[in-house]
């Protein structure tokens, strides 16, 4: 795999180009939802219902959560900036006929269909028939507990975009697809988005949406890239309908701006993230050191040496770039776009996402490894100080099929190779999701097409202290009487088996008792935590929680080590 060098056309190189073409973007627009056919920009404001909500924590027929109301919340307030959600219903007040095919007198929109945008946040799975079954929060007729997508019709009314942040909303194993699953009930949706596994109980996907796609990402990649910052280790989809294939994948990879315009579903396209388990970093440490000490960070809003090594790479002087009021840098030229956040993620875009060309096999691991770094210290990333380690490859997909070929298998792609980076201090990872990575994605020929990093500096380390066991440096207990024996330290997995029973009591104690926990393989692991401007050492666990009806969720257990 050769280097890629962007060209920009004819008379001038990159670096003069990009000087030529300095400029600062626009904001991202305000309002994402364009005005429908015939609505006027006066009235358009307090007459459209464009956005609307559900979340449920606590249930009829399934074991409660934790975050399903800051998930839609997170969503919510992201709209909230620009416009009036018309509903956000929650717990006992999310019932059957929100959802339910069969008309019902209420008052307007309120229901799913009666808005443009719906998103719903809280328990959901797929069985073996691909049929989706969704649990209530309160009964409506007194047997609908439960409510399956065979009694759902979306898109009759206003929907157009239905978020469905839920487990198994949309799966895209082998047997099944979007397009098999939801067609039946699509009565004029353009795009729905979901996961194909079990997701993580968890209050920022909504919120992270909102944070991508105002960085200028396409809504599949907004979705996609939002979902891996909670976490890695499942995969988010993302589905457009359409007349034909190409339109569809436009769709797909391009939209932006939530359409009004009913879409004829004839053609399915659909995209997702997918770990290689076979391409991902053992745990680093599972015991914890005998002395070890936090660590101060420079601060998000202090901190622009990454961003101006990264623009001096691309031939800016860092000194004559606007800054707006938010402490946020944008630039473009062409394809390429930088972008520096005020919550320090930068965002460097060579090329637009698209679709692949048919499967191709996976280069092996230490060229990808290679190629990723190489590129990385190539556009400035590598800076004196910060350490990387390698974390995981995974494969961006997409898919696509009709509703009139039935019998073929859907096209399937290679769209992108992702490599990913994690921050080590001192040879121990950073562990938090959303902080201390490095992301790159190359389509599978090598050409490198983005790069996004979310790195922090070290500005200070505190004095180590020793902390046996990883327990707080308490003063030697007193001397025992003869005979009672000196209690055990306690060992890191019983410390976090604690943390998992103190919320399975929590969870049962809010709704049905959930049947059975689980320890996620290869997630058990020590590492640096990182909280506002410190970061300090935690033990790390992820586990999975079977409720009754066979609803599943994911959870992050964590404790704070030496505290």
């Amino acid at each position: 795999m050769e280097d890629f060098v962007p060209r920009l056309g004819p008379g001038l190189d990159a670096v003069q180009q990009m000087r030529a073409g300095q400029v600062l973007e626009t904001a991202a627009p305000l309002d994402p939802a364009e005005a429908a056919s015939g609505e006027t920009a006066e009235g358009a404001g307090a007459a459209r219902r464009i956005y609307g909500a559900c979340s449920v924590e606590t249930y009829r027929a399934a074991g409660a959560l934790h975050a399903a109301h800051r998930d839609a919340g997170g969503f919510l307030d992201a709209v909230d900036r620009f416009a009036t959600p018309d509903f956000w219903r929650r717990d006992g007040a999310v019932k059957s006929w929100i959802y339910d095919r069969q008309a019902v007198e209420h008052a307007p929109g309120r229901d799913m269909d009666s808005v443009r945008v719906f998103y719903h946040a809280g328990h959901g799975r797929m069985d073996e028939d691909r049929i989706f079954h969704l649990p209530m929060g309160a009964l409506w007729t007194g047997t609908d507990a439960c409510l399956t997508s065979e009694r759902m019709r979306l898109g009759s009314g206003a929907l157009r975009y239905l978020f469905w942040s839920t487990s198994q909303s949309l799966r895209v194993e082998p047997g099944f697809g979007p397009l098999y699953s939801w067609a039946r009930a699509n009565r004029g949706l353009r795009m729905l988005f979901g996961f194909d596994s079990i997701c993580w109980d968890s209050g920022r996907y909504g919120a992270n949406f909102w944070r991508h796609w105002q960085m200028g990402k396409s809504f599949s990649q907004a979705w996609l890239d939002g979902a891996w910052d909670v976490a890695p280790n499942q995969s988010p989809v993302a589905c457009a309908c359409a007349p034909d294939r190409d339109t569809a994948l436009a769709m797909l990879f391009g939209e932006r701006h939530f359409k009004a315009q009913r879409s004829t579903a004839q053609c399915w396209a659909w995209r997702w993230h997918t770990p290689v388990a076979l391409h991902q970093r053992e745990p680093t440490l599972t015991e914890p050191p005998a002395e070890f000490a936090a660590v101060r960070l420079v601060p998000v809003v202090e901190d622009r040496a990454l961003a101006k090594a990264v623009l001096a790479r691309l031939g800016l002087d860092p000194a004559l770039v606007a800054v707006d009021a938010q402490g946020a840098i944008t630039v473009s030229h062409g394809p390429i776009r930088f972008q520096h956040h005020p919550d320090g993620r930068i965002l460097l875009e060579l090329e637009p996402g698209a679709p692949g060309r048919g499967l191709r096999e996976i280069p092996p691991r230490r060229a990808l490894i290679s190629r990723a770094q190489n590129m990385i210290r190539h556009h400035g990333f590598l800076l004196p100080g910060i350490e990387l380690v390698f974390d995981r490859v995974s494969l961006a997909m997409s898919a696509s099929a009709s509703l009139l070929r039935l019998d073929e298998p859907p096209a399937q792609n290679l769209d992108e190779i992702i490599v990913q980076f994690r921050q080590a201090i001192d040879g121990i990872p950073v562990l938090t999701p959303d902080a201390g990575s490095l992301r790159l994605a190359m389509r599978p020929d090598g050409t490198v097409l983005r790069i996004e990093s979310t790195l922090r500096r070290v500005a200070e380390r505190m004095p180590a202290r020793a902390h046996p066991h990883g327990l707080p440096d308490d003063p030697p207990p007193p001397v025992r009487p003869e005979g009672l024996p000196t209690p055990e330290p306690q060992a890191i997995s019983r410390i976090l088996a604690q943390h998992s029973a103190r919320l399975m009591r929590d969870l049962a104690a809010r709704g049905a008792a959930p049947l059975s926990l689980r320890i996620l393989p290869g997630t058990t692991e020590i590492g640096y935590g990182i909280r506002s401007n410190t970061a300090r050492l935690v033990a790390r666990q992820g586990i999975e929680i079977e409720c009754v009806r066979g609803f599943r969720k994911r959870y992050w257990i964590q404790s704070d080590l030496g505290d």
